[in-house]
């Protein structure tokens, strides 16, 4: 992979991880300021912190000292799913509020407030947030499946030369 296609994945990959951490943080803190909180919001919260996960594994792949693989080319891809994965987050992450999360943990009264008029207004956009959450979940599985059919495969092969 040419360096510039090599940055570009890394660049992609390491916004997939940031952009799920702030949606994470969101979820998180709408959460824990409104009793009653719609279940969609859980539903986001771990869909995308299991897809923070699997991005973190890509990081790996992205790694110089580790064999380039065609995998991480295929994942790559324009139309492939970290790209497809990337736009979906970066339009779930814009529904939601940008002063959502408080500084530190510390949630004044006013943010409390905000929160709640978030959560008030979730169902207006609770049905573009399943459909982005049913196009992420679509990328994180195959993103995943490809990993796993990479780690049988080098599970394989190690098996294979070790004997």
């Amino acid at each position: 992979m040419p360096v510039a296609e090599a940055l570009g994945v890394v660049s992609s990959i390491i916004s997939i991880v940031q952009i799920s951490q702030t949606i994470i943080s969101v979820c998180q803190f709408y959460i824990d300021a409104v009793s009653g909180v719609s279940s969609d919001l859980r539903v986001i919260l771990i869909e995308v912190s299991a897809l923070k996960g699997i991005a973190k594994s890509l990081q790996f792949l992205t790694k110089p000292n580790v064999a380039n693989s065609g995998l991480l080319n295929e994942l790559a891809a324009v139309t492939g799913p970290i790209d497809g994965c990337k736009k979906a987050l970066e339009e779930l992450e814009a529904l939601f509020p940008p002063t959502a999360v408080s500084v530190k943990g510390q949630r004044s009264k006013r943010q409390k407030l905000d929160a709640a008029a978030a959560v008030l207004a979730w169902p207006l956009k609770s049905g573009k947030a399943k459909k982005l959450l049913q196009e992420i979940i679509q990328h994180k599985t195959t993103i995943n499946l490809a990993l796993t059919a990479e780690f049988v495969y080098a599970s394989t092969f190690c098996l294979l030369v070790g004997s």
